[in-house]
């Protein structure tokens, strides 16, 4: 495995001229096990290398007894952690994987003014229809059950149109309500016992926390989030309740302001997901079961055993770095992001489909972030 300085070496020298990187039109030849390896220890292993260990710091500060990893980046945070923990390299204490999704929760909160003004903040452009399928997780049905036909065709940009659509929210805000409820019963079901320990934290990649902001109002609970980028630290008021926000990375910067790792930052989300698309829906069936309805599935997700080497070379590394007590710091993983991201668009065809996301949120649908920063 290679060190912390043959990263950087690797990432200058080697990986930005290496088969990875002279993909042409004429490239059709899979990549090996070993290149992908090579592609997670040099993109995602510093990554991981610091923020573990940031990670493991902060639940001894804090007392934290619990850690949720929410879904989709802490599918593989949750493995790498319990990995780091049964080589006794981080605190041992329980962990969880949490299903959760900003358009799941504002579905399931859908008559909580809260909630409307976090649904809102985001750009979108589009009608109120699109909006209520696309960013709040509602059916076609439902969509057509709630508002009259001149509502559902009202053109909508936020987060400009705001208070235009919150308007007609409290028009209906009872239907709303009956069509939240069912959803809200099954989450609070199935989340609450994860939630019960009052040493409870959540993990994310970032960044402003609207999830755990969410799940604060949800639950009607004190949080606390560590996020490898927090936009927002410190502590915010919802509803009734306080959210605690920390950062590893980097604390107080905003989208835009040039900070590549945040700026860049849906390269990284792209290949830190699970096998299974955006959470939808949580319902209970007539055997009193619990029942997931997930979004579509992206070229990453069909091929996800490439991306479980991808993520196998990454969390080698953070382990190798840890177990030898090597620091891997902040200006570290700034650096080696950076250097990463200035070859992405020299890398071969196979490696580029494994960036594809979905960004329902924004009403975008599936993007490519090669695409989207060309």
């Amino acid at each position: 495995m290679l060190s912390k300085w043959e990263v950087v070496s690797f990432v200058d020298e080697v990986f930005l001229s290496s088969q990875l990187c002279l993909a042409t039109k004429e490239y059709k030849v899979s990549l090996s096990k070993q290149q992908l390896q090579d592609f997670g220890v040099c993109f995602i292993g510093p990554v991981l290398a610091h923020y573990f260990r940031w990670l493991g710091e902060q639940v001894s500060q804090y007392g934290v007894d619990n850690l949720l990893f929410l879904a989709r980046e802490g599918y593989f945070l949750k493995q790498g952690y319990e990995r780091l923990r049964y080589q006794g390299l981080v605190p041992d204490i329980q962990t969880h994987y949490l299903l959760a999704s900003r358009t799941f929760l504002y579905r399931a909160m859908l008559d909580r003014p809260e909630c409307w003004e976090l649904a809102l903040q985001g750009a979108f452009s589009g009608n109120l229809k699109q909006l209520c399928e696309k960013r709040l997780g509602l059916m076609n049905s439902e969509v057509d059950s709630i508002f009259s036909p001149a509502q559902k065709a009202m053109e909508v940009v936020l987060p400009d149109d705001k208070e235009k659509v919150i308007r007609v929210f409290k028009e209906h805000v009872s239907r709303l309500a009956a069509c939240a409820q069912p959803t809200k019963d099954a989450y609070l079901r199935y989340s609450a016992p994860m939630l019960s320990s009052p040493g409870s934290a959540l993990v994310d990649l970032g960044y402003s926390g609207t999830i755990q902001k969410l799940i604060t109002l949800l639950h009607g609970t004190d949080t606390r989030g560590f996020y490898w980028i927090a936009t927002r630290a410190g502590e915010v008021e919802v509803g009734q309740c306080r959210a605690r926000m920390h950062g590893a990375l980097k604390e107080g910067v905003a989208l835009g302001q040039g900070y590549i790792p945040l700026d860049r930052s849906l390269f990284l989300e792209a290949v830190l997901t699970s096998p299974n698309g955006q959470l939808k829906n949580i319902s209970v069936n007539s055997s009193g079961k619990i029942q997931m309805t997930y979004g579509g599935l992206t070229h990453v997700q069909r091929h996800f055993h490439e991306l479980e080497v991808i993520m196998a070379g990454a969390m080698s590394y953070a382990e190798d770095m840890l177990r030898s007590d090597v620091v891997v710091t902040g200006q570290d993983v700034e650096n080696i992001y950076a250097a990463m991201i200035k070859s992405f668009s020299n890398l071969s065809a196979e490696l580029k489909k494994l960036f594809d996301i979905d960004d329902d949120n924004a009403g975008l649908g599936v993007i490519n972030p090669l695409t989207v920063f060309a």
